[in-house]
């Protein structure tokens, strides 16, 4: 009997993507800074920080990767936005070794 072999099988890896808010309760017309890591090393690319508007995920701001994959974002909130909560999320594109890398959600109340 010949050993058999079995077929490459491909995987996809995301980059890991962690998030902090600055505070988590911003009053109108308030700035909340997002602040985290991607993994590996991934120094000049680009995040996305997301706003989660009726279901949808839109981009808010974005970014550059500092030289140790760290990155800053903030968002103010508008003076009319509704006393009521939304999620962010900070989302890693996809390059040429990695899929796209996204972070958990937080919630921002507006208070």
């Amino acid at each position: 009997n010949k050993p058999s072999q079995s077929a490459p099988v491909h995987v996809d890896v995301a980059t890991r993507v962690t998030i902090t808010a600055s505070d988590t309760t911003i009053r109108k017309g308030g700035t909340v800074t997002f602040f985290g890591v991607v993994a590996p090393n991934h120094a000049g690319q680009p995040v996305l920080l997301q706003r989660q508007v009726n279901g949808v995920w839109t981009t808010v701001s974005t970014t550059s990767l500092d030289a140790d994959s760290s990155y800053v974002l903030r968002y103010t909130l508008g003076a009319k936005e509704k006393k009521s909560s939304g999620a962010f999320r900070v989302v890693k594109p996809a390059d040429a070794d990695h899929v796209t890398g996204t972070s958990a959600s937080v919630t921002i109340t507006v208070g």
